[in-house]
């Protein structure tokens, strides 16, 4: 029987028929089961800003779209308002308060933190199994410890797959699949648009106009789930999917393609009271 989702555990190994947390041989379910593919689309920073939830000037066709067809949580809240422990709580279920995760990179392995730095937080992962900082408990570590919710669909049955940003840092463990080329991809694009004369910085925000999407990170991620629900690839499927695709926009710095800067008036745009 497959752990439940949340359970603790200690250390990770895994095969194609099994994974092993905390020692114990957990078998993955033998046989495809019947369930539904499940698609889960994690849009870093997003908040409420949508159309279907009524910001007066967001245009979000596509999400509009899709919530006319869905149930719509409009009064659901993170459990941490930062992006590391808010994803560590809501992917393993577990309340910052127990995990310890309140942080960024104070949990972060101390030789690991430049890392850490200069991928603009996506990185800094323990390069060498070093002692983590006093301050708090390494975030893989807690990661390794804890069932995640991939781990749940995965060990009964389902097919794995994610690009983009889904936990705080490049994790693939918990896939049968992950988009690794995002990664140097994405960090190349950042220093060349950085290194471009359009960007723009005022304190913490930095923001530039590229010309085209189609070499944008976040288009070559939605193409990826696009091509993972291709008929092709779904008719040749053998067991269930849990897909997932992390888009890294709106989270600062804007990079975005000069046809969503046209979109919206610069004179209908109030600046937000008291802003951090």
């Amino acid at each position: 029987m497959a752990p439940a989702f949340g359970s603790m555990a200690s250390g990770r190994a895994a095969s194609r028929t099994q994974r092993i947390i905390g020692g114990q041989v957990y078998p993955r379910v033998p046989i495809p089961v019947d369930g539904p593919d499940v698609v889960m689309i994690c849009i870093d920073d997003l908040n409420d800003w949508v159309g279907f939830l009524g910001h007066p000037l967001a245009q979000t066709p596509n999400l509009d779209a899709l919530a006319a067809q869905s149930m719509i949580f409009d009064n659901a809240y993170c459990s941490v308002p930062l992006c590391m422990p808010s994803r560590a709580s809501a992917l393993t279920s577990t309340s910052p308060a127990n995990s310890g995760i309140l942080g960024r990179n104070d949990l972060y392995a101390a030789d690991s933190r430049a890392a850490f730095d200069e991928d603009e937080g996506q990185g800094g992962y323990r390069a060498d199994g070093a002692a983590c900082l006093d301050e708090g408990i390494c975030y893989e570590d807690f990661l390794d410890s804890k069932v995640s919710v991939f781990d749940h669909f995965w060990l009964n049955g389902y097919r794995t797959a994610a690009s983009g940003k889904v936990y705080h840092g490049w994790r693939s463990t918990d896939f049968d699949t992950f988009d690794a080329r995002i990664q140097a991809y994405r960090k190349a694009y950042v220093t060349a648009i950085t290194e471009d004369a359009t960007f723009t910085q005022v304190g913490s925000f930095k923001w530039s106009r590229v010309p085209t999407e189609s070499d944008h990170y976040d288009y070559l991620i939605a193409n990826w789930m696009r091509r993972q629900l291709s008929p092709e690839l779904l008719n040749r499927r053998h067991r269930p999917w849990f897909l997932v695709a992390g888009l890294f926009q709106p989270h600062v710095p804007w990079r975005i393609p000069q046809r969503f800067w046209d979109m919206y008036d610069p004179d209908a745009i109030q600046p937000v009271a008291d802003a951090v």
